[in-house]
């Protein structure tokens, strides 16, 4: 016996469409944000459908991951908005294909001990006057150009009047604001498109006065 069907599609009670921009130099992923869906929802959603079409590959070769990058002047604000630092944790992962110059010791590291991750943790001996010049380390500042380009992260807790505060780039994902969206789809994606090449090119002058500063 044989049986055959159609399938169906409702539309469900909420829904959201939203265009993206993925720019290959930069590897950034744009998308204009919507309140339906969160920016997690986001990079499982591509992180998934990368991976499946990786594994329907002749050869699969690679492992794609779809992760928030450091804003680093947001994590530098919030470093001297706290009363005091008392713990920074600075993971960096195996960049694919290779290192980038700026990832300098924290990279040479990896490399030559063949290590997939390496984390550094930096916790205050004074919880009360808490970590000081955190930015001003040649490793930390190794470890945030990692980050910025997605090749790790960066978590930090600290005090705020009285109060614990923490910073997780995991969860603190880039955000820019825009007044330039278009009419239509297409002029929209191209606005989106501008966001992602201004916050690249910000990216990459911060690297070469850092790698100018060096």
């Amino acid at each position: 016996m044989t049986k055959t069907w159609k399938d169906s599609v409702e539309p469900a009670a909420v829904s959201a469409r939203a265009p993206f921009i993925f720019h290959a130099q930069s590897r950034y992923l744009g998308v204009l944000k919507h309140p339906s869906f969160s920016e997690t929802t986001v990079a499982q959603v591509f992180e998934t459908l990368l991976r499946q079409g990786e594994e329907r590959r002749q050869w699969p070769s690679t492992e794609w991951s779809v992760e928030p990058i450091l804003d680093e002047s947001d994590f530098v604000h919030w470093l001297h908005t706290v009363d005091s630092v008392q713990h920074v944790n600075l993971v960096a992962r195996l960049p694919n294909p290779d290192g980038l110059d700026e990832f300098g010791s924290v990279w040479d590291a990896m490399d030559r001990h063949k290590a997939r991750m390496l984390r550094q943790i930096m916790e205050a001996a004074d919880p009360d006057v808490g970590l000081r010049n955190v930015e001003e380390d040649q490793r930390v500042r190794e470890h945030i150009a990692m980050a910025t380009n997605g090749f790790g992260y960066v978590s930090a807790k600290g005090v705020r009047g009285g109060r614990k505060v923490t910073y997780d780039q995991r969860h603190q994902v880039a955000r820019e604001s825009t007044d330039e969206l278009g009419p239509g789809w297409l002029e929209t994606a191209q606005d989106i498109l501008n966001v992602v090449r201004r916050r690249y090119q910000r990216s990459t002058r911060a690297r070469q006065a850092e790698q100018e500063r060096r």
